[in-house]
Order: structure tokens, then C-alpha cells, then sequence
């Protein structure tokens, strides 16, 4: 069975880089804002995290609800260690559960103004970046799959310190998978 992690939480709250340093040891990387920066370039539209935000649950209107999670899982498909970035919906936990019932999901975690001034996007002040994770909130109800974390890892010392933490969570991980279907 591979191993499949699931990354979720607030925007930059370290998810993209808790993905990219797995993918440096192994990991197939394939996150959700991936497949809608893709829909956005076919489209003409520019890349943004207001575009990113707004079009995703646009895309699943018009592409229908498990577009998004469907291109996910195959490319997920026959490889031995995934990480999924980008997390929004219970129903894409759940489709992503039911095809990998080992999946475990790490929340990523940080204090407010550390997200705020790791931003990359066009707002301006705190109260409007703040104001994106209420609407993403409120438009996915986030905080349940937020709640259907196996580990969290507070992100809001160094880069280093991230790190440390995710090597330490992902070889549990490992070392889980390992044993299963081991006797003691």
C-alpha cells in the first residue's frame, strides 16, 4: 500500500513547503491549486491567490464537484509515496480516504501575522487576509477537514525548526506503514 499524506491549512501556513521538501525526499507531489492554476492559464486568466481562491469552487460548478479530486487521484495513481497539498472539502478527505485508507493528514499551522507577513498575495493589511480565511471557510467549511487531522505542526519558528518537525511526523508516518500487517 503507498503512503499517502494529505497537507491542509490556512494560507501560508506551510503547506506548499511541507510538500515541496517531501517531494525532494521521494514524495510524488500533487497539489489541488496545481490543477486550478492550469484551469486559470487555459483559460487566459491571471495566476492569483484571489483568482485561485474565487475559481476553484467556480471550476467545481462548472467541471462538476470531483473534478478537481478525481485529477488528483490519478495522478496519485501506482505511485508508492504521495503527498497532497491543499486540502479544502470533507468530500475530497473522504474520496481520498476511501481509495487510501492508511492516508494519514497533517495540519500545518500559524499565528496569524507570521502568515500574514509570509504573504505572497495582493492584500495589504492583516484584516484582509484575514478576511480570505473566512471566505474560504465559510465557502468550504474547512475547519472540518481541519478536524480530521492526524498531527498538526505549529509553523512559527524557523524554517528549520518546520522542517524538523514535518521529519519527525513523516517518519512516524512511515514507521506506521511499516508495521502494518506485522505482528508483534
Amino acid at each position: 500500500m503507498p503512503i499517502v499524506i494529505m497537507v491542509a491549512g490556512y494560507a501560508r501556513s506551510g503547506k506548499s513547503a511541507l510538500a515541496k521538501h517531501l517531494e525532494e525526499k521521494g514524495y510524488t507531489k500533487i497539489g489541488f491549486s496545481d490543477f486550478i492554476a492550469d484551469e486559470l492559464k487555459e483559460r487566459g486568466l491571471e495566476v492569483t491567490k484571489t483568482n485561485m481562491s474565487n475559481y476553484g469552487e467556480r471550476f467545481r460548478k462548472e467541471l462538476g464537484q470531483d473534478y478537481l479530486i478525481e485529477r488528483v487521484l490519478k495522478k496519485a495513481e501506482g505511485k508508492d509515496k504521495v503527498v497532497i497539498s491543499g486540502l479544502r472539502l470533507m468530500r475530497e478527505y473522504e474520496k481520498i480516504k476511501e481509495k487510501y485508507p492508511n492516508a494519514k493528514m497533517i495540519l500545518t499551522n500559524a499565528n496569524e501575522q507570521n502568515r500574514f507577513d509570509r504573504r505572497e498575495d495582493e492584500s495589504k493589511h492583516l484584516d484582509e487576509f484575514l478576511e480570505r480565511d473566512r471566505e474560504d471557510d465559510k465557502m468550504y467549511n474547512m475547519h472540518e477537514v481541519f478536524e480530521k487531522m492526524d498531527f498538526v505542526i505549529e509553523n512559527n519558528g524557523s524554517f528549520e525548526e518546520f522542517l524538523s518537525k514535518v521529519d519527525l511526523i513523516v517518519k512516524r508516518i512511515e514507521d506506521m506503514e511499516k508495521n502494518i500487517g506485522t505482528t508483534p
